[in-house]
């Protein structure tokens, strides 16, 4: 579960601190760097890779992978001394037939898993799903370049799970579902085995 923000708090290899908060995510990732790093918000320099994801430019901190992702009611950001980092996070809608969907855009192993489960079930455990296959091609670099079909997800996802490989992309991979509660579904990817995940509520500003 989340717990409430310390001023400062180490990071070290293999951590992974998950921050949520109300403001943008611009200022919530100055205010977990911040926090890990014992540097003013206003003295970080950030920065885009070529794949379009966060980095810290100054100060440099060799090994420091950065995640964000913002939905309508929630914003995440991610901070981890790991090879690659992927975060998601999903308003659920309701307005979605989630087999159907699921038959589109996830793999055929994934709508069959899907279609076992009780229809009252089917909606969340499908954004559970598609929010983890996000974060897993966001980590990759790769996003919606390759297609979330091709991606058979593990059991275990709630609690976290460790795999070799995924489709093709090098492991092993950390895969994990954050509490979100009933409104959305969050995830994490890193490629990484076994990291420490912290959650952590920023402060209201």
């Amino acid at each position: 579960m989340f717990e409430k923000a310390q001023s400062h708090v180490d990071l070290e290899s293999g951590d992974v601190h998950v921050w949520r908060g109300g403001t943008d995510a611009q200022t919530l990732l100055r205010t977990a760097l911040s926090s890990h790093l014992g540097v003013e918000p206003e003295d970080l320099v950030l920065a885009h890779d070529d794949a379009g994801r966060p980095l810290l430019a100054r100060p440099h901190v060799r090994g420091l992978s950065i995640a964000v992702s913002h939905t309508e009611g929630m914003t995440l950001v991610a901070v981890g001394l790991v090879p690659a980092l992927g975060l998601d996070a999903e308003l659920i809608r309701h307005d979605v037939d989630a087999l159907d969907v699921a038959r589109e855009v996830l793999s055929a192993e994934e709508a069959d898993s899907l279609a076992r489960l009780a229809p009252e079930e089917r909606l969340h455990a499908f954004f559970t799903r598609w929010t983890v296959a996000e974060a897993v091609l966001k980590a990759s670099g790769e996003g919606l370049y390759r297609d979330p079909a091709t991606l058979v997800l593990p059991e275990g996802l709630e609690t976290g799970c460790v795999i070799d490989a995924l489709a093709g992309l090098p492991g092993p991979w950390w895969l994990q579902a954050l509490p979100a509660g009933d409104t959305h579904t969050a995830a994490i990817a890193c490629r990484y085995a076994q990291p420490r995940v912290r959650l952590w509520d920023a402060p209201a500003v």
